[in-house]
């Protein structure tokens, strides 16, 4: 049985997170700098730990898009139930076990 493993937040791809609010995230990816390809979330959860799982999909399917890697940043808000101890993680399902870990709870503004 495959099992889940944490890649570094500070991995060269990894996306860069950081608080505009007190309940939103700016999320920075890279991919094409198409507006329509912006990575999706796919879906959110809070995790029976408290930790908020995000998975982001930046599959193109349909969409045309261009091949360039530029940054792109965009939104991403984020439940009250994530506490002070609270990790957020970031999946792609193009590699389902692989998880980024950023623990931003404490950084939290209130």
């Amino acid at each position: 049985m495959d099992s889940l493993y944490t890649l570094a937040a500070d991995d060269a791809y990894a996306p860069f997170l950081e608080w505009k609010s007190a309940d939103t995230l700016e999320v920075t990816t890279f991919g094409s700098s198409t507006v329509d390809c912006f990575p999706r979330v796919m879906e959110r959860s809070l995790d029976p730990d408290a930790a908020y799982r995000v998975t982001i999909s930046t599959e193109e399917g349909s969409r045309t898009c261009t091949e360039d890697l530029a940054p792109q940043t965009w939104e991403l808000p984020v439940p009250d139930g994530l506490g002070a101890q609270g990790v957020i993680r970031v999946q792609f399902p193009d590699d389902p076990l692989a998880v980024y870990e950023y623990p931003m709870g404490a950084s939290r503004p209130r």
